[in-house]
């Protein structure tokens, strides 16, 4: 497996970093991919080329929706109002 899945604040930006290795491996465990009905339970899938199958999850987070959405901004709009709804710092509360 390569590095881990990684968010972090670094020169000015909000870093979200998983290389192929790691994603392949994550869809490899992913419970949705897995047959519950067979006596193995075994995955679905098997990620037969980690670069060809980034680039396609990569092309499904940045689809637009009808209202400009993705699935990127999805996750990070929830970030943000989870961060809101614990009190973080850098915003005014009271705005």
């Amino acid at each position: 497996m390569g590095k881990p899945l990684v968010c972090k604040v670094e020169e000015g930006a909000l870093v979200i970093r998983i290389d192929f290795g790691t994603l392949a491996v994550v869809a490899s465990n992913c419970e949705y991919f897995w047959d519950g009905d067979s006596d193995t339970d075994t995955p679905t899938i098997k990620v037969t080329d980690p670069a060809v199958f980034a680039k396609e999850v990569c092309a499904k987070l940045n689809e637009e929706e009808e209202d400009g959405s993705t699935l990127v901004t999805d996750m990070i709009d929830r970030g943000m109002i989870r961060a809101v709804e614990y009190g973080c710092l850098g915003v005014d509360h009271e705005a």
